[in-house]
């Protein structure tokens, strides 16, 4: 009879702690200081179109970041919109004038 050895790979087999830490850190990364998400914010929902001559499907994003300022600015004063959706279109022209003043 043989002895139980604990099941398959329940021992740990890292050898080099500092190598294996520095890899999890470049893979997994830390979460950015500055406050920007992963995800850039959406004006609303993407949009699927299937065009029946190719076959192919197309999806078109609406982007925060890609929309006219314009368009931002009649959202946000918009008082008939949605208001999670004006907060997000000010916190964009704020982020718009903020880079405005870096850059000049």
């Amino acid at each position: 009879m043989t002895k139980w050895h604990g099941g398959k790979g329940s021992r740990d087999r890292t050898k080099d702690y500092d190598k294996y830490n520095e890899n999890y850190e470049r893979i997994f990364g830390k979460k950015k200081d500055n406050g920007e998400d992963e995800m850039p914010t959406k004006l609303k929902k993407s949009v699927k179109t299937y065009n029946r001559q190719t076959g192919k499907t197309t999806t078109e994003h609406f982007y925060l970041h890609a929309t006219k300022q314009s368009e931002l600015e009649r959202i946000a004063n918009d008082p008939n919109a949605n208001p999670k959706l004006r907060i997000k279109c000010k916190k964009e022209l704020t982020k718009r004038k903020k880079n405005e003043k870096i850059i000049k």
